[in-house]
């Protein structure tokens, strides 16, 4: 049964914060593994805006359910009567319950997601995807050119004299990073 215990809320927090950093990294790795590396950052980029996003939608969405039908509820016999059995009794069984259901549901849609075309896709697209070479770290690709994803376009070449962002045509390290953010503007539209 859930119960208020400071102890099962600390060691839920635990294995949340300590499950995070690993997902995120498969994710981070997944990404750089199938994605064409020239288009990397509008991937990270859109994926960071998605997740940001999610935080207020989802605040702003379940903070009126719980205020004004969850916990008002719970605060009724016939909710305590109903879910009392697992949440016990106290004034935070209404935002107990939404947790509870808010795991369900998360962990439903994870197994929805496991059993999808677009995962399996995923999957093999990222068994094809080509393995880094023997020896590859950072201290040994300081200086070297980044490697291309097979699917990737040729990358244009420039002449160094004529690019904007040489010292001689761009005196201030100002100028270059509105160069650098404006090409970045253009390359998403």
């Amino acid at each position: 049964m859930i119960r208020e215990w400071w102890a099962l809320y600390l060691v839920g927090i635990w294995l949340y914060m300590a499950l995070v950093p690993p997902v995120e990294a498969a994710e981070q790795t997944v990404i750089q593994k199938v994605v064409p590396f020239t288009k990397q950052g509008r991937v990270f980029g859109v994926a960071a805006a998605l997740e940001s996003a999610a935080a207020p939608v989802t605040a702003f969405l379940i903070a009126p359910i719980a205020e004004f039908w969850v916990i008002p509820y719970m605060n009724t016999a016939a909710g305590q009567e109903r879910w009392g059995w697992l949440l016990g009794e106290g004034q935070a069984r209404g935002i107990a319950l939404i947790c509870f259901f808010a795991g369900l549901i998360m962990v439903v849609v994870a197994l929805l997601a496991f059993r999808s075309r677009a995962y399996k896709q995923l999957t093999e697209l990222y068994a094809k995807a080509p393995e880094p070479a023997e020896g590859d770290d950072e201290e040994s690709d300081a200086g070297a050119r980044p490697v291309r994803h097979p699917s990737s376009p040729t990358p244009r070449r420039r002449c160094p004299e004529r690019h904007p962002l040489s010292r001689r045509h761009a005196a201030t390290l100002d100028q270059r990073v509105r160069y650098a953010s404006r090409s970045m503007i253009r390359s998403l539209m």
